[in-house]
């Protein structure tokens, strides 16, 4: 099977294309809003050296509200042009499956905005890592719920928003090949329903009404 790999839930952007979860194709860039100038143009290189695909797998949240959505719609349109399916894969697990089995229980922890995180917490299931539900609440809201290891993308973020010197917090960051291991052990969510499937952005973002500065009002006033 082979497989077309999408990351954009992140500031790294990352596409690569596994043929039975061996990697023949990988390219990453970082930055912020990239996905939408480098995700067309890396796809078509990486097909025109490799050949058609048989699915997509992509994160499909939480993460970056355009990149989810800058994502999503780039895979839909290859889907159904080329009539294969999609697969969704969870950002939390992408980045749970990396780690090692020692590591679980644990709390995974990605930075949305402000001083919040999307996160759950994990635990081995028949030897892989499992999560009840993904939640989404301030730094010091979580660090105060339970001592459990937390592993997140953004550590010095998190260290710098909570006071607690003596918790483990270690760095996670995505992986094409996590992505690739999770696709593949769960064909079963794969999709052709692409008028359906949309972004986990597991967050209400709420609009707020623009307030000019003050020399702009002042000037606004004369």
């Amino acid at each position: 099977m082979k497989l077309l790999i999408l990351d954009t839930s992140t500031s790294l952007c990352g596409i690569a294309i596994t043929d039975n979860n061996t990697l023949i194709f990988e390219e990453e860039f970082i930055g912020r809003q990239i996905h939408i100038e480098v995700l067309a143009p890396t796809i078509k290189k990486a097909i025109q050296a490799h050949g058609n695909v048989d699915a997509i797998a992509l994160t499909i949240g939480p993460g970056s509200f355009n990149g989810l959505r800058i994502g999503l719609t780039t895979a839909k349109a290859l889907a159904f042009v080329y009539r294969i399916p999609i697969i969704p894969v969870p950002t939390l697990d992408a980045l749970a499956w990396q780690l090692d089995i020692s590591n679980f229980p644990c709390k995974i922890l990605l930075y949305s905005h402000r001083d919040y995180f999307h996160y759950a917490e994990y635990f081995l299931e028949e030897g892989s890592p499992k999560s009840l539900k993904t939640q989404f609440k301030s730094a010091s809201e979580i660090i105060e719920e339970d001592d459990l290891p937390i592993f997140t993308n953004e550590v010095e973020k998190l260290t710098l928003l909570v006071d607690n010197p003596v918790r483990m917090i270690e760095n996670v960051q995505p992986r094409i090949s996590s992505i690739a291991f999770w696709a593949y052990k769960n064909k079963a969510h794969a999709s052709t329903d692409y008028y359906t499937l949309e972004p986990v952005y597991n967050a209400v973002y709420v609009a707020k009404k623009w307030t000019p500065p003050a020399y702009i009002q002042t000037e606004l006033s004369k």
